[in-house]
């Protein structure tokens, strides 16, 4: 259960034991209904609070994407990070990287040094996933052609190969994927 729940259901259970105690020892419900109602109807403002530490740069993401390179230049993000319409199936799913448009030919490079730990032929072109430490690797797929090799250890100006008109990009670590979008709208050059 996360910390949130444990202490929504302690705060719960607490409310609940004062309202009983209360009740069984005859006080009046006035004071359980003030307190209560002030609790409910009172405006922490913690929107605005959360806003202005990370407006102050207090907050920053537990993986930080800034010190990747942008393994090419794109002219728009096709399909974005996360839940969409699957308009083919009807349903809901997950997206978890980023598709991108580029320019068919367009040198693609890998977004952190690492090891090629595979190549294959997909349907819509070659994948490559690169492993840059124990914590962190990245997909990509959408290549005409490749120029690693499985095994090969690159460095961020080894180019992977040529990408064909839509390139696909995945970033994960440990606890899953991770939205790759606010590093690509920072370093794009488009």
């Amino acid at each position: 259960m996360s910390s949130f729940k444990t202490r929504l259901l302690i705060a719960l259970i607490l409310i609940i034991a004062v309202t009983w105690a209360y009740s069984e020892n005859g006080q009046q419900d006035g004071l359980i209904q003030s307190l209560l109602s002030y609790t409910v109807n009172t405006d922490y403002d913690v929107s605005g609070w959360l806003q202005s530490i990370w407006d102050d740069g207090g907050l920053s993401p537990a993986a930080s994407t800034s010190a990747l390179r942008l393994p090419c230049s794109y002219t728009e993000v096709v399909r974005h990070f996360g839940w969409y319409y699957n308009a083919r199936t009807g349903d809901q799913a997950f997206n978890p990287g980023v598709v991108l448009r580029i320019e068919p030919g367009t040198l693609v490079y890998p977004v952190l040094s690492g090891e090629v730990t595979s190549v294959t032929l997909q349907e819509n072109g070659y994948q490559v996933v690169l492993k840059h430490s124990e914590d962190l690797t990245s997909v990509v797929r959408g290549l005409r052609e490749v120029r690693v090799e499985e095994g090969e250890t690159v460095k961020e100006t080894t180019p992977l190969g040529r990408g064909a008109e839509l390139l696909y990009l995945e970033l994960k670590n440990q606890d899953g994927p991770i939205n790759p979008e606010g590093f690509l709208a920072s370093q794009n050059p488009v």
